[in-house]
């Protein structure tokens, strides 16, 4: 008889279990994860359109190492005695709908709540209660030390978003990283709105090298509030209207980055087939050329003497 058992197999197999799979069905509720994302992509989703292009293994992979990331820095800050718990529901599962006038509601929920009156002393005596890589542990124990003399009297209960990035991605684009995805920042925002919280942050981790970069969101930021408004509002519009959004542009200049960049709202599209209408591969082979050939130009533009 072979002893020499292997879970490989059911790992794997389980981790591709998508954890989305399900009956899609028309809704009038507008996910606060969706906004500032493509209104075509969200309308089709929406009126339940048919997928054309199904997340294959890899994305299915990367999201939830995206929820082991996130995972990772919530028992950090648990470990350190940072998160706030509600006695009768459990934060990581809080959810709630924001309303605004006769526009499409708004469901939001949040990863945690950080700051409010840690007990720090309880904390430490607790710290090797779950088995902990070193280094992390050493930042949960630094936290407490740091903490504990700065704010003995409690901290301020900010809403956290956590947001993993592959390491490529986070330091490519660490102009955008450091002022926060638009669509993140309107998806915070919907949670500030939904709970009535002051302040909150978006913690992004960079995957390979675990760097992370906070970014403040204030709840009465009078340019996000129109720009959630506007998003809202021009969806309400679309699906009440039955009216199809207008495809996005395939490409798109950064204005943070300063370089023309190919439109992630189309390039990972879960209806790509329908609203192309050409293979994917060869179209992302076209569009790469396309934007070396405007960000060369740009170079050219910018080191010419005027």
């Amino acid at each position: 008889m072979n002893n020499l058992w292997q879970f490989e197999k059911i790992w794997n197999e389980t981790i591709l279990v998508d954890r989305e799979a399900r009956e899609y069905k028309p809704r009038d509720i507008i996910w606060a994860s969706e906004m500032g994302t493509s209104f075509l992509n969200r309308y089709y989703n929406m009126t339940a359109e048919p997928i054309t292009n199904p997340k294959d293994a890899r994305i299915l992979r990367k999201f939830e190492a995206g929820n082991l990331f996130q995972w990772v820095v919530e028992l950090v800050m648990r470990k350190a005695g940072l998160l706030v718990m509600s006695e009768h529901i459990d934060r990581q599962k809080a959810s709630t709908i924001v309303r605004t006038n006769d526009l499409l509601p708004v469901w939001a929920r949040y990863d945690f709540i950080g700051g409010g009156k840690p007990d720090y002393k309880r904390a430490l005596e607790q710290i090797n209660d779950i088995k902990f890589p070193t280094k992390l542990q050493n930042v949960a124990l630094k936290l407490i030390e740091v903490f504990s003399q700065q704010y003995p009297e409690g901290l301020q209960e900010i809403v956290c978003e956590v947001k993993s990035v592959n390491s490529l991605v986070f330091w490519a684009h660490i102009e955008s990283i450091n002022v926060g995805y638009f669509h993140h920042r309107l998806q915070l925002l919907s949670q500030l709105k939904g709970f009535n919280y002051e302040w909150g942050k978006l913690i992004y981790i960079s995957k390979d090298d675990l760097t992370i970069k906070e970014v403040f969101i204030k709840k009465d930021n009078p340019q996000l509030n129109e720009q959630w408004l506007f998003d809202v509002t021009t969806m309400t519009r679309f699906l009440k209207e039955k009216t199809i959004p207008p495809k996005d542009p395939e490409i798109i200049f950064d204005e943070l980055e300063q370089k023309h960049l190919i439109n992630w709202n189309i390039r990972y599209s879960l209806y790509f087939n329908k609203i192309m209408g050409v293979d994917r591969e060869k179209w992302e082979k076209e569009k790469i050329k396309e934007c070396r050939k405007l960000n060369k130009e740009l170079k050219k533009k910018k080191s010419a003497p005027n």
